[in-house]
């Protein structure tokens, strides 16, 4: 049994800025076969398998062969396949050195002198042979796929580039959820050093029953395999007079490219009580920051960058205020909580301090309260420059479509402007109609004439609510 997964949200940066290039002589941009041209920085980082800072730099430090067409230090920059190609095996090929026979007059001296300079032309060979397989392209991972006991990593091919065996259970079952393993995997250059790691967030069972939590494991693997390093979310948190510790399972899993760093965000949600936790991870070496606390579940992560600063968006839901819920929190802060009510099971008191800049609680819709459903949490968020779109599922996580769609601008201050419904949710609001369970029709729905309000909190203001403008089922 197995499932697998695309790298879906594959983020790595590209520098643009040309470097200082190997100083060969000028070949004219017509001297060479058409096929045997690289023109762009992205065909020779393609061509040798590696990114494009990546082709920059052995171009600059190593001397590959790339040269720039006669004309200013900004014109067109042209390689050879051939000649990178030469390149490459040139700077670990050993020489040829012919061997004769040895003259039967040659002196002990001479025969310890040749018998050294062999020795030395073979070390020679040795390290020529080890740079020249560094050189070459090693597979680049592409998917995952999880077995029984252990994970599997193919190319985009679907080749087999390593395997690794965790030495105990996988519970598959925990994969099943509305996005498959998209929150338990991603595969990027988190080191921003021109290879792909894999970040696998594992669910390991911890007994024979299928209602058993699963035990997660969060572990960061190198491109040929070898484990970097792990993360145990064991985290414990005091909610009044309540004690949560785990079992703790992956939620959303977001890795930054908007800081000037990678970030590796991951949400946590308690298997029982639904309180969540976002944890930052150190590329490098996995040190990690608890960063954020929510008395609710989170099922989305994503950033904002605007000229005051990057945030990052965390959608979920909120138990005390009892709606979907988004925060935003400025990531230079160190740590921020959900705003709660002191004296209540809500209310983390383990917790630094710390808030959010901007808390929202989404109001349930109609249809959500004729389901009886008990979430309408945020599924998912979209940032296009500095507009977010917020998603909420208002029949529950597991429901396909039947969804509002919240729009936030971003200008001084971040604010609601707008509520809009899916299709799935018109049509499902039609069914009720035809069945008399709804008792008006979708042209004059009140939620749609006169929304409810979006509750909103910061730090200066506290709570305040935010009046929608109405927006008819045809607009």
């Amino acid at each position: 049994m197995q499932a697998e997964t695309a790298n879906k949200r594959s983020r790595s940066g590209t520098d643009s800025t040309p470097l200082p290039l190997h100083s060969a002589s000028r070949d004219e941009p017509s001297s060479r076969p058409e096929e045997d041209r690289l023109e762009s920085w992205k065909e020779i980082a393609a061509f040798i398998q590696r990114d494009e800072r990546t082709a920059m730099r052995w171009a600059k430090e190593l001397g590959m062969p790339v040269r720039r067409t006669p004309g200013s230090k900004r014109s067109r920059i042209f390689a050879s396949r051939e000649e990178i190609s030469k390149w490459r095996l040139g700077r670990v090929e050993p020489s040829s050195v012919p061997v004769a026979g040895l003259p039967r007059a040659w002196s002990r001296k001479r025969l310890v002198a040749g018998t050294v300079g062999l020795c030395s032309v073979a070390l020679l060979a040795a390290v020529g042979v080890a740079i020249w397989h560094a050189f070459q392209p090693h597979p680049q991972p592409a998917r995952v796929s999880f077995r029984e006991r252990s994970i599997e990593v193919l190319d985009a091919r679907g080749n087999r580039v390593w395997t690794y065996d965790f030495g105990r259970n996988i519970d598959l079952s925990a994969l099943d959820g509305p996005r498959g393993i998209e929150d338990f995997v991603r595969i990027a250059d988190l080191r921003d050093d021109g290879s792909r790691e894999v970040l696998v967030a594992a669910p390991f069972r911890l007994g024979n029953n299928p209602s058993d939590p699963p035990d997660l494991e969060v572990d960061c693997f190198s491109q040929t395999g070898k484990r970097l390093w792990k993360y145990l979310p064991r985290e414990k948190f005091r909610f009044g007079t309540h004690e949560l510790q785990g079992p703790w399972y992956s939620e959303a899993i977001l890795i930054s490219d908007r800081s000037p760093v990678h970030t590796i965000w991951i949400a946590f949600s308690h298997d029982v009580w639904g309180n969540s936790y976002v944890v930052s991870l150190e590329p490098i070496d996995g040190r990690a920051a608890v960063r954020y606390v929510n008395t609710g579940v989170i099922h989305s992560l994503y950033e904002l960058s605007t000229p005051r600063a990057v945030y990052l968006l965390v959608g979920g839901f909120n138990n005390e205020h009892d709606g979907g819920s988004l925060a935003i929190i400025d990531e230079r802060k160190a740590f921020a909580a959900s705003p709660q009510t002191a004296g209540t099971r809500h209310k983390c008191l383990s917790c630094p301090q710390g808030s959010p800049d901007y808390y929202f609680v989404l109001p349930r819709s109609e249809l959500n309260q004729f389901r009886k459903v008990y979430e309408n949490a945020v599924s998912s968020i979209h940032v296009e420059e500095e507009e977010v779109t917020v998603r909420t599922q208002e029949l529950g996580p597991r429901e396909d479509g039947v969804a509002r769609l919240f729009l936030f601008r971003a200008a001084d201050t971040l604010r609601p402007s707008s509520v809009r419904y899916d299709s799935s949710y018109d049509m499902l609001h039609r069914e009720l109609e035809k069945a008399h369970l709804v008792g008006h029709s979708l042209e004059t729905c009140p939620e749609r004439l006169h929304p409810f309000p979006i509750r909103m909190w910061t730090p200066s203001t506290g709570w305040t609510e935010v009046h929608l403008p109405p927006r008819p089922f045809n607009q």
